[in-house]
C-alpha cells in the first residue's frame, strides 16, 4: 500500500519572543512584526522546498496563511498569537492551520487517486 506523502514547509524562527514583545508592546503591536525576508531565509524551510522538489512531492506551505503579506508577518493573525516564543506555534495557531493544511491535503491524496 502507497502513502500519499508531502512535504510541509519549516516554519522559521522569530528573532523576537513574541509573547514577551506584545506583552511589552500592548498598544503598539506593530512593533512585534516579523519581517518577511529574514522569515524566509530560514535554512529548514529552504531544505524542506528543495526536497520536495528534488523528490517531486507536494509541498505544502503554512506561511502564506501566516504571513499574507509579502514583506511583513504579523504577531497575531485573526486575534490568535501566532509563536509562543521565538519559533513554536502556540497550540491555539496550530489548530487553526488545520484546516487549511487539511484542504491542502485532501489535494493531495485526490491528486493520487485521479487517473
Amino acid at each position: 500500500v502507497t502513502a500519499p506523502v508531502a512535504v510541509l514547509g519549516d516554519l522559521a524562527w522569530s528573532d523576537l519572543d513574541i509573547p514577551s514583545c506584545l506583552a511589552r508592546n500592548r498598544d503598539e503591536i506593530a512593533s512585534c512584526v516579523l519581517r518577511r525576508p529574514g522569515y524566509n531565509s530560514s535554512r529548514g524551510y529552504a531544505i524542506s522546498m528543495l526536497t520536495a522538489e528534488e523528490l517531486d512531492l507536494p509541498f505544502l506551505d503554512a506561511r502564506s496563511t501566516l504571513c499574507p503579506d509579502s514583506r511583513n508577518c504579523a504577531p497575531v493573525v485573526d486575534g490568535i498569537v501566532l509563536y509562543h516564543d521565538h519559533h513554536h506555534l502556540t497550540t491555539t495557531m496550530s489548530k487553526y492551520l488545520a484546516t487549511p493544511l487539511g484542504a491542502a491535503l485532501s489535494q493531495v491524496v485526490e491528486g493520487l487517486s485521479s487517473p
